[in-house]
């Protein structure tokens, strides 16, 4: 019998996986700073939970038990709670009795007959006394705010890319027209030798203008093209290498981190979360962050960094403007607001195809990312394939670092602002579903709307006060409107994917 053979092509294949989740996700909210406890902060911790019901039970027949181990597995404390429907929830625990000292929280989920079927991820807890903080160069309070030389900061940060030199003055002329905006916070990838004795002169010309410093540390593992040469040729591994570049680096104050991946593939979250340990362990008082452009991917990174950032680079790409906002929004949902995000402002051409960012795009696209919750902004890049890129001549490019200099001295100087609290300020925004915002109101009784329109066409949005104004300054736009109806409303027009900054006095 002949068989007749075919061959079909097919025009798009996708192949898509199927992985069941796993029955219990434990995430902790509170301490949100490598679970370090503070004496004067809350002593309630905070963990989210989503429970699964595998295929052979019903959420009614579940149970999740959460335990607070000592130092010596010895169980503590033991809270056992039923999930919701819908299987999420927020758990507290108090810890309020006991004393200073290190702690494990392990979550369980307990099925029929409570037979424990699954066992979560487990925490560390350590409760400090609020003096510890003293001592520490950096460190993360409750509202996701970095505290970097001893008082929280708004991130300004900037990459640059500048060869090195173990004399401080070199860097000296760079860094001062740097300056000229008011950068907190830098990271520089051509430093990545792996040797602490490169970066003290680097941070030392830093100190005069306020700048601190992110040691990158992407490249530190040896299938990478960026392992450091001498490390190599040494078999000095992975773990070594960066022991002995975060011990040389713990004590100098000016660096309060390290930048430890680079838009990474799902895959390297293994060893980046293994490389965080060794970075808690070896420079305790610092920081790491790591930047994603991956959506899908942002909840596996959660724990793995102590900030979150995201790229979401739009000039020139497929996306519009408002993609920068709602990125952002979606890091802050994958961790669930409990963790800083940074939000990395492109400054620098895609590709010869777009345009570098005006002026006004980057103020639009900087104050989307604050109004959806930012608590810093890095710009992308002073250097090469950025600010360097082209064939304009010297002026050009100053000129284009000035107008980064004008959006980033308007953002320095409402810090006091984005550091507070929010607040409700408005009663009624009538263009709620396109024009976002952000309220605020200082301890002085002033209040500040930041907003931004999330559509590709004009729009006007009317807002209603909670309690009526004297007047309305647009900030930074030499412009003030007129409240009406007593003071309680005032109207305002955006252009496409424009933001506005109000002060209501």
């Amino acid at each position: 019998m002949a068989i007749a053979l075919a061959v079909v092509w097919f025009s798009t294949i996708k192949l898509t996986g199927c992985e069941l989740p796993a029955p219990l996700k434990t995430f902790l909210l509170y301490p949100n700073y490598r679970g370090m406890m503070f004496s004067d902060q809350s002593q309630v911790a905070r963990v989210a939970i989503d429970v699964n019901a595998p295929a052979d039970t019903t959420m009614a027949q579940l149970h999740v038990v959460l335990e607070v181990m000592d130092s010596g597995a010895k169980v503590l404390l033991t809270n056992r709670l039923s999930p919701p429907a819908n299987g999420s929830t927020v758990a507290t625990v108090d810890m309020s009795s006991f004393p200073l000292g290190q702690y494990r929280l392990q979550g369980y989920l307990e099925g029929p007959g409570g037979k424990r079927i699954f066992t979560a991820s487990s925490y560390t807890i350590v409760k400090l006394s609020s003096e510890t903080r003293a001592s520490m160069k950096a460190w993360i309070d409750s509202d996701n705010i970095i505290h970097m030389g001893g008082r929280p900061r708004f991130v300004i940060g900037l990459y640059d890319t500048t060869g090195y030199s173990l004399r401080s003055d070199y860097y000296t002329p760079r860094l001062k027209g740097i300056a000229k905006a008011p950068i907190n916070l830098m990271i520089n990838y051509f430093l990545s030798s792996g040797r602490a004795d490169v970066i003290y002169p680097y941070t030392e010309a830093m100190e005069p203008f306020g700048i601190f410093y992110l040691a990158t540390v992407s490249g530190f593992f040896p299938e990478m093209r960026a392992y450091p040469q001498w490390a190599q040729a040494g078999n000095v591994g992975r773990d070594e290498l960066i022991a002995r570049y975060c011990k040389g680096l713990a004590g100098d104050s000016r660096v309060v981190g390290y930048y430890t991946c680079d838009e990474c593939a799902s895959e390297w979250q293994p060893r980046t979360f293994h490389q965080y340990g060794l970075i808690k362990q070896y420079d305790p008082a610092s920081i790491t962050f790591a930047v994603e452009n991956y959506p899908n991917d942002f909840q596996l990174w959660r724990d793995s960094i102590d900030v979150l950032g995201v790229d979401p680079y739009v000039l020139g790409s497929r996306f519009d403007e408002s993609y920068v906002g709602d990125m952002t929004r979606k890091v802050i949902g994958a961790v669930h607001g409990a963790r800083p995000v940074w939000t990395v402002i492109q400054f620098f051409w895609l590709s010869r195809l777009s345009h570098f960012p005006t002026e006004q795009e980057l103020h639009d696209m900087s104050w989307m990312a604050i109004t959806e919750g930012a608590r810093g902004v890095f710009y992308w890049s002073y250097g090469l394939r950025g600010l360097d890129w082209g064939e304009e001549g010297p002026a050009v490019r100053q000129q284009r670092y000035d107008e980064l200099v004008n959006v980033t001295r308007g953002i320095s100087a409402l810090e006091p602002v984005l550091l507070a609290q929010d607040t409700p300020v408005l009663a009624a925004n009538s263009a709620s579903a396109i024009v976002i915002t952000k309220e605020k109101e200082l301890k002085d009784g002033s209040r500040y709307l930041i907003s931004y329109n999330h559509s590709d066409g004009s729009v006007e949005a009317r807002f209603t006060l909670r309690r009526p104004a004297r007047a309305v300054s647009v900030y930074g736009e030499n412009r003030s409107i007129a409240p009406d109806q007593g003071g309680s409303r005032f109207k305002d027009t955006y252009a496409p994917f424009q933001a506005h900054v109000y002060k209501i006095d």
